[in-house]
């Protein structure tokens, strides 16, 4: 038979044809002739991409669709011998445990492959202490599980089966067996996080990270894509290769966001580097506020907890991105992944450097001129200025010989920044600590001209319309109430401690610029429980009404009785014709919204709803008064 030319390539030890990454994916959700959910997505060169998102963003849609165009490249060839496998883990209801993880092929595989059997067991025995047993039994494929309390003593052994084993670790083999079998090319998993504790997680995405890859018909290499709810399973060590391993999902509308090549803001920072060890929830969050360092994150988030401001519900998360230097890179980051970006940082970002503000936003206001303007301008008050320069955090006293020299200049008249900076040149001080001292008398100078400068606070609220906070007294520590600490880290936890203790009013005068931030990241999301409630209660109430109007008793005593079964109100007729209702809210479900008020049946239907309304109000609900 005549050998094709395809078969002669071959022969002549040419590569079996097989898919090449980078791969660009083209493929449908939902609709497969319909171009509005037509998506695009690049498999990266390292063969790992993960999928996240909110629930219901199209993470599963994905993957489907994904598996289907895989599918159609295994029956055209493409793919050679190799496989496809789904595994959607937890989709699959059955009752069989196998089954419930959708892991019966996977279980087949290592009772029928003894090379895969003894990688799986080993890593068992390895990692967990436990062993599997496989074997055809009366009821088909039998797997029980042996708990190694001695791992040479098969008589210490405590056997069990597979219905008595963690669900974790049952789908963890499920997982590991489809790792390490190469007759597998593309493998597709929906949640692996599920059951499986954090170090598991761990566990599992470096073994996926080992074998993920170009498959060939020569090795275990294999294409891997996720969707996840879980921060353990995105990693970016190696920033040129994982930058493209994941794409954020917004909607089922729209298409993931994917990050193909890097950026040149992105070069050169090390903040990411840092996100995928410490900062990974921020890639599941609505908006990302950036801060620049642990302290300011933590006297935030202990602000945001003394005004009942919960930043998890309105899909805020504080990112601390490290320096100021990196402030850009992380910025671009963000918006390129179509997240909202807010910023807060110390005033000595814009003093020290005007012009980095505009490069960070894309903006031009003009900071570096303005700037320099006003630290032109004279003094209000000498004293003031010195005793400024004497307390405040950026120089706590530690220019005391610097200050001492200068005394005879501030009993002068009118001085100016740039004018004490310019008699200080002329001294013989040792030049770094000069250059310390005039570092922080432009800030401290700038903090303190600011104050009385309207055009500058206003440079400053058009900077916060936009989403950049800057703290206008100078960093963090210029707002504290707690005595001073010598260690910084050890001094803000005193401060946050404190901020638990003091009333709001306290705090606003000291943290305004902080608090308007965290007003600002986003808004306080509607209470759809009160609006539930509150609809209730106006249905009760109106039937209650119209009943007792019309002279219906039977009808009354039966919404009543009806709305008690419920459990939601506890309802009360008094009076001696029941032409009154006491209803209470049931306090041990909704404490914190408890009320018990008496109700007038004969009150027209707008006095009732007025009289509803008003409880509504006073605890936070948006109503218009009815007339």
């Amino acid at each position: 038979m005549k050998k094709s030319k395809e078969s002669n390539n071959r022969g002549k030890g040419q590569p079996r044809r097989g898919l090449t990454l980078p791969l660009a994916m083209e493929f449908s959700i939902l609709e497969k002739d319909n171009p509005e959910f037509g998506r695009h997505v690049e498999i990266p060169k390292n063969g790992f991409l993960t999928f996240v998102g909110p629930n219901g963003s199209g993470k599963s849609h994905l993957l489907r669709g994904l598996f289907a165009a895989f599918m159609e490249k295994k029956r055209s060839g493409e793919m050679g011998r190799k496989k496809v496998r789904f595994l959607s883990s937890g989709r699959l209801m059955e009752d069989d445990i196998i089954k419930r993880r959708g892991l019966l092929e996977e279980y087949r595989t290592l009772q029928e492959r003894a090379d895969v059997q003894l990688k799986v067991r080993a890593r068992l025995r390895e990692s967990f202490k436990r062993d599997i047993n496989l074997h055809w039994g009366i009821n088909g494929l039998e797997v029980n599980f042996e708990h190694e309390i001695h791992l040479d003593k098969p008589e210490k052994r405590l056997g069990y089966t597979i219905g008595q084993e963690a669900s974790g670790l049952v789908h963890l083999v499920g997982l590991l067996t489809a790792l390490y079998n190469d007759e597998i090319g593309v493998l597709i998993i929906d949640e692996p996080e599920i059951s499986l504790h954090p170090q598991y997680q761990n566990f599992i995405l470096q073994e996926m990270r080992s074998v993920c890859g170009e498959p060939r018909s020569n090795n275990n290499k294999k294409i891997i894509i996720l969707a996840t709810h879980s921060p353990e399973f995105l990693e970016l060590k190696y920033l040129e290769e994982d930058i493209s391993s994941f794409c954020v999902c917004e909607n089922i509308a729209k298409g993931p966001i994917q990050i193909t090549e890097m950026k040149p803001e992105f070069e050169g920072s090390t903040f990411l580097y840092r996100i995928s060890y410490q900062y990974k929830k921020a890639l599941f969050a609505k908006t990302i506020l950036l801060v620049e360092g642990d302290t300011d994150e933590l006297i935030l988030r202990g602000l945001a907890e003394k005004l009942e401001y919960d930043l998890e519900s309105r899909g805020i998360e504080i990112v601390a991105v490290g320096s100021k230097e990196d402030f850009r890179a992380a910025m671009a980051f963000f918006r390129e992944i179509n997240k909202e970006v807010q910023l807060l940082a110390d005033i000595d970002w814009l003093v020290d450097k005007p012009s980095q503000i505009d490069e960070v936003f894309g903006w031009d206001l003009g900071f570096r001129k303005s700037v320099e303007v006003l630290l032109s301008e004279s003094w209000p008050d000498n004293y003031r200025m010195r005793n400024a320069l004497r307390n405040h955090s950026y120089s706590f006293g530690r220019y005391r010989a610097i200050l001492n020299y200068l005394k005879p200049k501030f009993d002068q008249e009118r001085l100016n920044t740039l004018e004490v900076i310019a008699f200080l040149e002329k001294s013989d001080f040792d030049y770094n600590e000069l250059k310390s001292f005039e570092t922080a008398l432009r800030r401290v100078s700038f903090c303190e001209l600011l104050r009385d400068s309207t055009e500058m606070q206003g440079r400053m609220d058009r900077l916060e319309s936009r989403g950049a906070f800057l703290i206008r007294v100078g960093e963090i520590e210029s707002c504290y109430l707690s005595d001073r600490v010598q260690k910084k880290r050890l001094w803000a936890h005193q401060e946050y401690r404190l901020i638990q203790t003091l009333p709001v009013n306290r705090l606003e005068k000291n943290y305004g610029d902080l608090i308007r931030c965290l007003q600002y990241c986003g808004d306080e999301p509607e209470n759809i429980e009160l609006h539930m409630l509150h609809n209730r209660l106006n249905l009760l109430l109106m039937s209650l009404s119209n009943d007792y109007q019309k002279g219906q008793d039977l009808s009354l005593k039966r919404h009543v009785f009806q709305a008690n079964e419920e459990g939601i109100f506890e309802v009360k007729s008094l009076g001696d014709e029941g032409e009154k209702v006491r209803i209470a809210l049931r306090k041990s479900m909704f404490p914190e919204l408890y009320f018990s008020l008496v109700f007038a049946l004969t009150d027209s239907p707008v006095e009732i709803k007025n009289k509803i309304d008003d409880i509504f109000r006073r605890m936070g609900l948006q109503v218009t008064r009815g007339r």
